[in-house]
């Protein structure tokens, strides 16, 4: 808003195209990936199937569903983790997660495997759904088999089971977290998409087929980083003001660059942050994490190795490890 951006709020957009009628000369598409990714399953419509990103949403709008006594999450990313411990916050007597991956493969942060873990979590490695049992249109168990392996030769995600390995696990609630989706609902039929479901631009500008509409973030790359996000809104950027007659210089000098020759360096390791106790997590929101008290917060503070300066007849040969 202080560059002078118009930001329009509690707006839907019917279509692109009337975008151009009100006098836009470029439409840049960045909704990312904000819907669950839906599996095909045998009995994935009876009741007591959620979806990760929806259920989330909801717990965080203080509206989640009413959850039964046992809870099963399927899928290894941080989705699924944050909602395997919002089943847990939200009362769930017992909370079971499965996933195709290894301990190791996982994608969810270590930290929150490791916390998942601590809080009682029950985690079934290896393995995949194959069918969701109910009772009277009610869910009451799932289906597993192995997971030989989830990569192909190529580093590729495409898990490959055996079927003769199986697993049943009685459950009242199955929350699906495998993965995410742009909503491309709005999207003229003319605009490219790919079989994975985001839309198709140039590597280049991010332009896509259609003259003067750009795309990027998760909406054309998946589910990816917040950086990758920031890095594709500068490409674009760059792009869009050369289409509408720009040099495509967006560069900002954000602050001045000093030159200053002085490092410190200390072998003390990173302290450990106060976090709630185990037991107090259950049934509430409270945060994990407790900050750190003044005598931590100094002892972190000496540990500092200013990482973002510039070194010029720095005090003699840098401590080992040091790559400035």
């Amino acid at each position: 808003q202080q560059a002078g951006v118009d930001i329009k709020l509690n707006r839907q957009i019917e279509s692109i195209y009337e975008l151009f009628g009100q006098g836009y000369q470029a439409v840049f598409l960045a909704m990312g990936a904000q819907l669950s990714k839906k599996l095909e399953i045998d009995g994935g419509g009876l009741d007591g199937v959620l979806w990760g990103l929806d259920f989330l949403k909801e717990a965080s709008l203080n509206r989640p569903p009413k959850l039964k006594e046992r809870v099963l999450v399927i899928g290894g990313g941080n989705v699924a983790i944050d909602a395997a411990l919002t089943a847990h916050r939200l009362g769930a007597r017992e909370v079971e997660l499965v996933c195709l991956e290894s301990r190791q493969e996982m994608p969810a942060n270590e930290e929150e495997i490791q916390q998942a873990f601590d809080e009682g979590v029950k985690f079934n490695l290896c393995c995949g759904p194959k069918r969701i049992r109910g009772d009277n249109g009610q869910v009451n168990g799932i289906e597993l088999i192995s997971c030989v392996s989830v990569f192909d030769k190529k580093g590729r995600f495409n898990p490959s089971f055996d079927e003769t390995v199986t697993k049943s696990i009685e459950t009242d609630t199955i929350i699906f977290a495998t993965g995410q989706t742009a909503d491309l609902s709005f999207l003229p039929s003319e605009i490219r998409t790919s079989a994975q479901g985001t839309i198709v631009v140039d590597p280049d500008t991010l332009e896509t087929n259609r003259k003067g509409v750009f795309a990027g973030g998760d909406t054309t790359a998946g589910p990816a980083s917040v950086i990758e996000a920031i890095a594709a809104g500068r490409k674009a950027a760059v792009a869009i003001d050369k289409y509408i007659g720009g040099e495509g210089n967006i560069d900002e000098g954000l602050t001045e660059e000093r030159q200053i020759g002085l490092y410190t360096t200390t072998d003390q390791a990173r302290g450990k942050m106060p976090c709630l106790a185990v037991g107090n997590r259950k049934g509430n929101f409270d945060e994990v994490e407790l900050g750190l008290d003044e005598q931590l917060a100094t002892k972190e503070a000496k540990r500092c190795f200013q990482c973002g300066v510039r070194l010029e007849n720095a005090p003699g040969p840098l401590p080992k490890g040091f790559t400035f």
